[in-house]
Order: C-alpha cells, then structure tokens, then sequence
C-alpha cells in the first residue's frame, strides 16, 4: 500500500494539471436573478374584514395575492 502512495506522488507531481489560462479571464459582467413565490386564497364564505380562520400561518388573507417568498440576486 505504501509502495502505491510513493508511485501516486511522484507521477502527481509530473502528470499534475494547473488551471489553463482561459478559466482565470474574468469578465466584468453582472447578472440579475429573481424570484417570487406568489398565492392567491379565495374563501367562499367570503368573510368581510378579509381575514381566515387564525390557524392558517400565511395563508390567511381572503380574496388576496400575497407574496410568500421573493428573492433577488446580483451576482
């Protein structure tokens, strides 16, 4: 087993590859990315201060879009 560490490094350190150049060019190019998680709830009981039962997290407004998750990103 020692024998094939040895042999393992000594071709690493003569058949190693570095990086080309082509992959360190670095362009100054900006990108923009979004995205939004939207829901719309519709109670047909049709409560009139707009509100569902209290037991519901995030999804209790009536006749309502609401975002649930938004995200932008600049990279």
């Amino acid at each position: 087993m020692k024998k094939y560490l040895v042999i393992g490094a000594v071709l690493g350190m003569f058949f190693s590859k570095a990086q080309s150049s082509d992959s360190l060019k670095t362009s100054n190019k900006v990108t923009f990315s979004a995205y939004a998680e939207l829901f719309y709830t519709y109670d047909f009981n049709e409560p009139g201060n707009h509100i569902r039962q209290n037991f519901l997290y995030s999804y209790n407004r009536h006749n309502e879009m609401n975002l649930n998750l938004g995200l932008v990103k600049a990279n």
